[in-house]
């Protein structure tokens, strides 16, 4: 598969698993697609460059401030793909981001902020019980989103 089709791979993938990305109805399982996507579904066209990771998973969360104008403060939990798809001074990385953004108030204050790289496929094993297990996803697994992203961005 291309970088510039992991989106809409990844949209397929979730929908043959009757969870929908923008208003996941089972966190849970969503988080587990979200896994599962990574191990099944490879990119091409990706090089490590200077030892980084060509195709990695992000795993992260935390309290965001608001920034005027462009979003208001929340609690994040996030997942990303990112991938390095050039060589040298070439390199061009490109992320599959999936945030869910929930009230502050609907948060225990107690979550913190974590992230959690996983480097590779090999890598999973380790990652994925870490992952299903987190405080973070006990805690927000009976609450709704107010808002979800999913994009896949250039940086």
């Amino acid at each position: 598969m291309k970088i510039s089709e992991v989106d809409k791979a990844f949209e397929s993938f979730v929908n043959e698993k009757k969870l929908d990305v923008f208003l996941p109805n089972d966190l849970k399982a969503a988080v587990e697609a979200w896994l599962d996507f990574y191990e099944q579904k490879r990119v091409d066209a990706v090089h490590s460059v200077n030892g980084a990771w060509p195709d990695a998973l992000l795993f992260e969360w935390g309290y965001q401030e608001a920034l005027e104008g462009y979003y208001e403060a929340c609690f994040y939990l996030n997942l990303t793909r990112q991938f390095i798809s050039g060589c040298g001074d070439d390199d061009e990385m490109t992320q599959l981001i999936w945030q869910l953004e929930y009230n502050v108030d609907s948060v225990a204050d107690d979550l913190g902020y974590q992230t959690s790289w996983c480097e590779s496929v090999a890598g999973l094993s380790q990652f994925r019980p870490q992952v299903l297990a987190s405080k973070v996803l006990e805690a927000l697994v009976d609450l709704t989103p107010r808002k979800v992203r999913f994009s896949l961005t250039e940086i």
